[in-house]
């Protein structure tokens, strides 16, 4: 079985390895969240970032894209009241095709991005002054944040629509694929709940975009969340009922829901010694990849490839180099999961130095783009780094790090692995008192350097999704 042919061509990574969410008329997000996490915000092929659009000539830079946003909208006070209207909402398409286009090159780590966004930020709050439907505009802007791997300002724009739109699902669901990027699971699953059971919700017009949306919030609720918490077997629980309903909705969904399932199984079979479900994990993976013909991320390569080191097969170079191909040219979010394969592979040869080198470029990519779940599978990696590079002092180092990732797994509510809650009383019986106090401080001191990694920051969505369940 390890050996079949998996018959998949490589393709680009922008299509529907994984539940696709409608938040605008020009844009969608895709999510394909995996135990090493990942989050991208792609464009559809339905939707042209360079729509030819009569009355004036498409500038080709985004400086003048967005100078001749800001132009226009000082020339609407001039404009007669019968034609201001429509001015405006020429203004704001054009604004959004400019996010579209800032969200794909965020993607890609494009330097200019951060500025743009901040101009970008300032024009909508200009035009939704004089049109207030354009504050719909938010809802692209919170996907570009979550693009650029800044899922706090991505929540304040979501949490802004929901001060104004309390009950449209649309927003709950991007309050609630922001926090879930957080790991703020908790609240994260209080909001999906809200999507998936409030009968009061305006949801989108088209029914396929009503069921998509619903499917989406019972895969994260069900599937995703428990298996981030350490709950694999509830996954594999859940996984057939809605594989049943993807299948009648759509393959992209089908697909990220064999693969969230394959890596629940793989978890659980390293957990439980159990090869027969690695075997089951590896064929997963390969169906997810063969129902959208190669059109996904690096994600699901990089995936195949953990399952097929945990079976020992000597083929899994071609996963490894295509999992390399497709993270090519990413931002630095998504080099962190790179660093953190290269990590352990480097463990696994021997070359703890290099393991270490490449844990510490992922734990500070991570730091960047935060992510905690992300930092704490770089924590451990980098502690079998240490441990078996064998000395006192590196024994004391790895120790300091599982401390961390422990308090950071707990502080937050999830998993932090099976690996390295095994290492972490190994380091301990070798330490001496002093020693273990000296690692207790390390954690005190990290908590105070970076508080917001230990535990979730408080949303004010709480109310909000009460209120909703409660309709």
């Amino acid at each position: 079985m390890i050996e079949e042919h998996d018959g998949r061509d490589r393709g680009s990574d922008s299509g529907g390895a994984a539940p696709v969410v409608s938040v605008s008329g020009q844009a969608i997000v895709e999510k394909l969240l995996v135990v090493q996490h990942a989050d991208r915000v792609v464009i559809g092929p339905g939707n042209l970032l360079t729509i030819a659009t009569t009355g004036y000539s498409q500038p080709t830079s985004l400086e003048e894209e967005l100078a001749a946003v800001a132009a226009g909208l000082s020339a609407t006070a001039n404009d007669d009241a019968a034609h201001v209207r429509n001015r405006l909402y020429a203004i704001a398409a054009r604004l959004q095709r400019v996010i579209a286009r800032l969200t794909v090159e965020a993607s890609r780590g494009a330097p200019h991005v951060n500025a743009a966004t901040l101009t970008v930020s300032a024009l909508i709050g200009r035009i939704e002054l004089v049109l207030p439907e354009a504050s719909s505009l938010r809802a692209d802007l919170a996907m570009l944040y979550t693009a650029m791997g800044d899922y706090m300002s991505s929540l304040r724009e979501a949490e802004r629509l929901l001060d104004s739109q309390p009950s449209r699902s649309r927003n709950l669901m991007l309050a609630g694929t922001a926090l879930l990027n957080m790991c703020d699971f908790s609240t994260a699953k209080a909001v999906f709940d809200a999507v998936a059971e409030s009968t009061d919700l305006v949801r989108p017009s088209a029914e396929q975009e009503s069921q998509l949306e619903n499917l989406t919030a019972e895969q994260f609720r069900q599937l995703w969340i428990p298996h981030y918490e350490g709950k694999p077997v509830i996954t594999l629980r859940n996984a057939p009922r809605l594989l049943a309903k993807a299948r009648q909705i759509s393959v992209g969904h089908e697909a990220g829901i064999l693969h969230r399932l394959a890596r629940a199984q793989n978890d659980l079979a390293l957990a439980q010694h159990d090869r027969n479900l690695l075997s089951a994990s590896l064929r997963n993976h390969r169906r997810a990849m063969r129902l959208i013909h190669g059109d996904y991320n690096f994600h699901m390569p990089m995936a195949e490839y953990y399952t097929l080191n945990a079976l020992g097969a000597v083929k899994s170079e071609k996963s490894w180099h295509e999992a390399h191909d497709l993270s090519y040219g990413l931002n630095e979010g998504a080099q962190a999961h790179i660093f953190l394969m290269e990590s352990r592979q480097l463990r696994m040869n021997g070359q703890y130095f290099a393991a270490v080198e490449q844990a510490d470029r992922a734990i500070r990519s991570w730091r960047v783009h935060p992510h905690p779940k992300g930092v704490v599978d770089s924590l451990a990696s980098r502690a079998h780094a240490h441990f078996d590079i064998g000395t006192r002092r590196s024994i004391l180092l790895a120790a300091e790090d599982l401390a961390v990732a422990s308090a950071i797994a707990s502080g937050r509510g999830f998993d932090v692995g099976h690996e390295a809650r095994l290492l972490r009383p190994r380091c301990s019986e070798i330490l001496e008192k002093q020693e273990k106090l000296q690692v207790a401080a390390s954690v005190k001191a990290m908590k105070g350097e970076f508080p917001n990694l230990f535990s979730p920051t408080r949303s004010t969505l709480t109310s909000i999704v009460a209120s909703s369940l409660d309709q």
